[in-house]
């Protein structure tokens, strides 16, 4: 899960986003060091120090985002079953229906499928766990 949220995180919302964290957190980490080796005040040398932190926290803030809020993001062992009206999910005795209609979103990644639910939740269906006529049902709800 985690090479998906990596992969959400810096690819999944679009080439400005990805620029945008890309590049951020280095930008603003050497701007806060020019603005501590060129500052004369010791206002301008606190707020280098506070550029210099928040640059460092910018570029790892997946890491610890995955570090501290890892329950978040917690592998389910759920049985998928896609069919040509619905996705069938179950965990043990627990069955649950997503009709297509509740799908806002469907995107095709490198690696898997990312479903964009109607109550905010989203469900990623990685390409190696699904079979032909299941990727060609998910390829048609992307189109």
């Amino acid at each position: 899960m985690t090479k998906i949220f990596l992969n959400e995180y810096y690819f999944g919302y679009g080439i400005p986003y990805m620029i945008l964290r890309l590049s951020a957190g280095p930008l603003i980490l050497i701007m806060g060091i020019n603005q501590y080796t060129n500052g004369n005040t010791k206002a301008g040398i606190g707020y280098a120090g506070f550029m210099i932190f928040f640059g460092v926290y910018y570029m790892l803030k997946p890491f610890i985002v995955l570090l501290y809020l890892k329950s978040w993001y917690n592998n389910f062992d759920v049985e998928v079953s896609i069919q040509a009206d619905k996705l069938l999910l179950q965990k043990g005795k627990i069955k649950s229906e997503v009709d297509y209609s509740e799908i806002d979103k469907a995107h095709k990644r490198k690696a898997y499928y990312k479903l964009s639910l109607s109550s905010k939740q989203e469900l990623y269906l990685p390409t190696k766990n699904l079979e032909t006529s299941e990727l060609k049902i998910l390829e048609n709800l992307i189109l």
